[in-house]
């Protein structure tokens, strides 16, 4: 699992080094680039003390550290979905309350609290005739998401760790792939919303037009987030089809 993570960092770190070269490389003709410059030389400098295999030996060491450190931040950058994630969330838990209202009675001293919180996100039933009352409602409900995550990340994890402890090897790897896909998923979609917002601010060639060009980044940025909540959706679609599955073979044992 941590070889895992790391690969994961280096890759998601190693993507997001790419697309600061594509950026640096449009900037040849800016202060941006000659201040860089500038900088890499005074470094030079300062290790010029080094014979050149240990120089080598120094800049690898820091690339891979770079490299990883970038991956880690980036991955706790990727909160920035969590609402999303939370929304997508509740939306499942209503779509499955029939059969996990037995679940979170029999682990109730845990999460009830927790669950309830986040399935009243939907109980509110609004007319659709009522348009602009639906719209304040939608608005209302996404400033409460913010005071809910924390309550979304202790139900996903307990869910999770439910499913991890409770199915074998086989269906656990399911879950842990899903799980892969989502973080990085998640990650490739803020690198790809921060490249674009860096072509807006800082590539964007004079004279051009800014509504186009803006229009182009909020277009990046929707695909961005369909694309991070599309990995989290296939994860949360494979936990609660296993704890379905978990819950019919404790109901057989039981009986």
């Amino acid at each position: 699992m941590l070889s895992t993570r790391f690969t994961e960092y280096g890759l998601t770190g190693t993507f997001f080094i790419i697309t600061q070269f594509l950026i640096f490389f449009n900037l040849q003709e800016s202060g941006i680039y000659e201040n860089v410059l500038e900088s890499i030389e005074r470094f030079n400098d300062s290790i010029a003390f080094l014979n050149d295999d240990n120089t080598h030996t120094l800049l690898t060491a820091l690339a891979f550290v770079l490299v990883f450190v970038i991956g880690l931040s980036l991955d706790l950058l990727g909160s920035v979905f969590r609402i999303r994630e939370m929304q997508c969330l509740a939306s499942e838990i209503k779509k499955n309350k029939s059969w996990l209202k037995e679940f979170t009675d029999s682990n109730s001293s845990y999460m009830t609290n927790d669950y309830t919180k986040i399935l009243s996100i939907f109980n509110e039933e609004l007319a659709q005739s009522k348009t602009f009352t639906t719209f304040i409602h939608k608005i209302k409900r996404s400033f409460a998401s913010l005071t809910m995550m924390y309550e979304a990340d202790r139900i996903r994890s307990f869910f999770i760790s439910y499913v991890l402890l409770n199915a074998g090897p086989e269906k656990a790897q399911l879950l842990i792939e899903q799980i892969h896909l989502w973080r990085t998923g998640r990650v490739i979609s803020l690198i790809i919303w921060l490249f674009s917002i860096e072509m807006l601010f800082l590539v964007t060639p004079e004279g051009s037009n800014l509504s186009y060009w803006g229009l182009l980044v909020f277009g990046v940025a929707l695909f961005s987030t369909l694309l991070a909540t599309s990995a989290y959706q296939r994860m949360l679609t494979t936990l609660f089809s296993l704890m379905y599955i978990l819950k019919k073979q404790n109901n057989k044992d039981n009986i």
